[in-house]
């Protein structure tokens, strides 16, 4: 078993040098390790590093928004910040809201957390959101699988 695991490392770190070798630019490859949200590569794009996305924590796990708001920074949004609000009552799945006329960029930010659903802002979470085009609140089903 453990030669079956070394050949199988082995593999995969010839693939890797390969695939750098071949690249033949300088650029830094794009890191395809799994974050929080178990997705993995970066979305880079100019529209997600302008929008701004707040994450606040609707759940009482402590520092899951920090690790939404880096998650979703590595992916190419930039301007992911975790805030210290929380909304009233317990959420239970993660909400993805967007402000007026930011629906595509909340939908790219529902694909990045492995989400579809995306609804309109509620006064609550516009509020907590500090004026933020997108605004995500984790739910207890997030929580459960982040780190």
């Amino acid at each position: 078993m453990a030669a079956l695991i070394a050949v199988g490392a082995l593999v995969v770190a010839a693939i890797a040098v390969g695939a750098l070798s071949l690249s033949g630019s300088s650029k830094k490859a794009a890191r395809p390790a799994k974050h929080a949200s178990g997705h993995s590569g970066a979305l880079t794009t100019s529209s997600t590093a302008h929008t701004t996305v707040s994450v606040l924590n609707g759940t009482e796990k402590e520092g899951v928004a920090h690790r939404i708001a880096a998650e979703l920074r590595f992916r190419g949004y930039g301007r992911a910040a975790a805030l210290a609000g929380h909304p009233s009552g317990a959420t239970q799945s993660t909400l993805v809201e967007y402000a007026p006329g930011r629906r595509s960029a909340a939908e790219g930010v529902a694909h990045v957390l492995g989400m579809n659903v995306v609804e309109p802002l509620n006064p609550e979470v516009a509020q907590l959101g500090n004026g933020a085009e997108v605004v995500v609140v984790i739910g207890a089903n997030t929580a459960a699988s982040t780190p």
